[in-house]
């Protein structure tokens, strides 16, 4: 039930972060998107790597430190989450892995 809590409340606030960090619609999808995106990649993998880290040590005890890693990384992406800060499309745009071609139909003025 605990680990039922944690995960509701986690995925309650991640969708949350994505709306206050945003400075308008158009950033808080396309942050959306990506967060979504690479967030249902690792959780697709979480079971095979249990399942593969379970069957090279034959305990459950390594899972601990994997699933200790796992929350520390949380942390520090939930820390630099909270900053009073917004993703404006600029910052988005000069980033080198936004490369998108603008929408047809749309204008780009900035």
């Amino acid at each position: 039930m605990i680990l039922g809590l944690g995960q509701g409340a986690s995925f309650a606030l991640a969708l949350t972060l994505i709306v206050l960090r945003s400075a308008d619609a158009r950033t808080a999808g396309q942050l959306s998107s990506m967060a979504q995106g690479v967030d249902y990649c690792l959780a697709a993998a979480g079971p095979l790597l249990v399942g593969v880290l379970h069957s090279w040590t034959g305990s459950w005890s390594a899972l601990a430190g994997l699933f200790l890693v796992i929350g520390m990384g949380a942390l520090v992406a939930g820390l630099g989450a909270g900053a009073n800060a917004h993703m404006s499309r600029v910052a988005m745009r000069d980033s080198p892995t936004s490369r998108a071609p603008p929408a047809v139909g749309s204008c780009a003025r900035d």
